[in-house]
């Protein structure tokens, strides 16, 4: 998983996230976000769009709120037997 740095608007009203590294990641793969404050929209599942090497867009989801901290990203998630979310395991 990854931490997440920030979140904002991304000028056209669609949630971005920046993390340390988008290294790994590519535009239309599937991410779990989980944990983020202040930006109820960026939680969930999502089909993203990579900016650069430390953003991506989810598409598809309106940016509403303002940040105030927290978040984690999950890169192409799975989920084991049993679970109803993926397990948040330590940092890349």
């Amino acid at each position: 998983y990854r931490d997440i740095v920030n979140v904002a608007n991304n000028g056209i009203g669609i949630v971005r996230i920046t993390v340390s590294t988008t290294n790994g990641m590519k535009s239309n793969q599937q991410v779990t976000v989980r944990d983020v404050t202040g930006v109820p929209n960026a939680n969930g599942n999502f089909t993203i769009t990579v900016v650069n090497l430390s953003q991506f867009d989810l598409q598809n989801a309106v940016f509403t709120g303002a940040y105030t901290g927290g978040g984690y990203v999950i890169n192409n998630p799975s989920l084991p037997y049993g679970f109803t979310e993926v397990p948040k395991t330590g940092p890349l």
